[in-house]
């Protein structure tokens, strides 16, 4: 791929990558498994949780993450179509580094949300349940723009092979901010299945949400695409002379 490509051009081959590769089709097959299995919850009796049941959620949650790697390290490192055996291939270090980076993630998060949480209850007196409450309506949007706002975090993690969480989000934070007049089109791909599923009613069969799931899956994969290419075409120490 050449730097030679308009911002459409780019977004048309972010959208036909993702559509024709088999690798990115079984992650969100795997995806769609994973948040049924997810919904049907881990049924628990007299003596507690039924154990060959949480081992195979916990094997196919394990799956779809390793899957996960092998797609983004696949679509960072080529330029075709995403096959099958990229997907299935990452290679033990890989994974190992893969979740690693992302319990370091989950920590900071945990972090990060209790000391919010504090000091918000400090300053407005409410309880924990009272906070979670009122925060649960807006999570998915606030989550979605977060997402935007760290939208060339995993990209860059695997375009550079940079495993580093605080340098890679300062990094994916000044690209995502020189490249805030191009964001639209990320923006929506985001936020509309987020912006979809709030406007539904109550009361929505379960097909349905996980329809909606699946779509935002493949649609973040596209967003992924774009943002993967991107950086290769302009190298993270160059990008700030990019517009």
């Amino acid at each position: 791929m050449t730097p030679g490509y308009t911002e459409s051009e780019r977004r048309l081959r972010a959208i036909v990558r993702a559509s024709l590769s088999p690798g990115v089709w079984l992650v969100v097959g795997a995806q769609f498994l994973a948040q049924f299995a997810l919904r049907q919850g881990v049924s628990t009796g007299e003596s507690g949780p039924d154990l060959p049941r949480t081992l195979l959620f916990s094997a196919l949650m394990m799956g779809f993450v390793y899957l996960q790697a092998g797609a983004y390290h696949g679509l960072a490192k080529g330029s075709d179509r995403l096959t099958l055996r990229e997907v299935a291939t990452p290679g033990v270090a890989l994974f190992a580094r893969f979740l690693w980076l992302f319990l370091k993630l989950g920590v900071s998060a945990a972090l990060v949300f209790n000391l919010f949480a504090l000091a918000l209850m400090g300053g407005v007196g409410v309880s924990p349940d009272a906070l979670v409450r009122q925060l649960a309506p807006t999570l998915p949007m606030l989550l979605a723009v977060l997402g935007l706002a760290f939208v060339y975090w995993l990209p860059l993690v695997f375009v550079t092979d940079d495993f580093r969480l605080f340098a890679t989000w300062r990094r994916a934070l000044r690209t995502a901010w020189q490249r805030l007049p191009q964001s639209g089109f990320l923006a929506a791909l985001l936020i509309a299945p987020v912006a979809l599923l709030l406007l539904l009613p109550e009361a929505v069969p379960e097909a349905l949400l996980l329809s909606l799931s699946t779509l935002a899956s493949l649609l973040g994969w596209i967003v992924y695409i774009y943002c993967v290419e991107w950086l290769r075409d302009h190298p993270p120490e160059d990008a700030s002379a990019a517009s």
